[in-house]
């Protein structure tokens, strides 16, 4: 009976562990410079577009378009697993709320030339 006991609690601790690394926080999948530049006052206002380099867990950029779209977000081009687009800041924060996404990190072009 102790056995089983220590048994359980080993796959219960075991499987609590790696469900942590599994899910990720929506925050931890942005890129630093992309959350500095989204807390400046400048992009923060709804006016302001940046663009980014979204990266996908698999290759689904025909299908999940319309997902990112939804939010808010404008698709520049698409290749394989990564979506380059074009938003604000709250849409790219809507956007890494999707289990889909992998990384979102800011484009070397990030200011448009408006």
């Amino acid at each position: 009976m102790r056995k089983l006991c220590i048994l359980l609690l080993s796959v219960l601790v075991l499987f609590s562990c790696v469900k942590k690394d599994i899910s990720k926080t929506f925050e931890s999948k942005l890129d630093a410079k992309l959350k500095l530049v989204m807390k400046d006052p400048n992009y923060a206002n709804k006016d302001k577009q940046i663009r980014c380099v979204i990266e996908m867990y698999k290759n689904l950029d025909f299908i999940l378009k319309d997902k990112l779209e939804r939010v808010g977000l404008k698709v520049v081009t698409s290749a394989g697993n990564i979506i380059i687009v074009e938003g604000n800041a709250q849409s790219i924060y809507n956007a890494a709320r999707f289990d889909f996404i992998h990384r979102i990190s800011l484009s070397h072009d990030y200011q448009l030339k408006q």
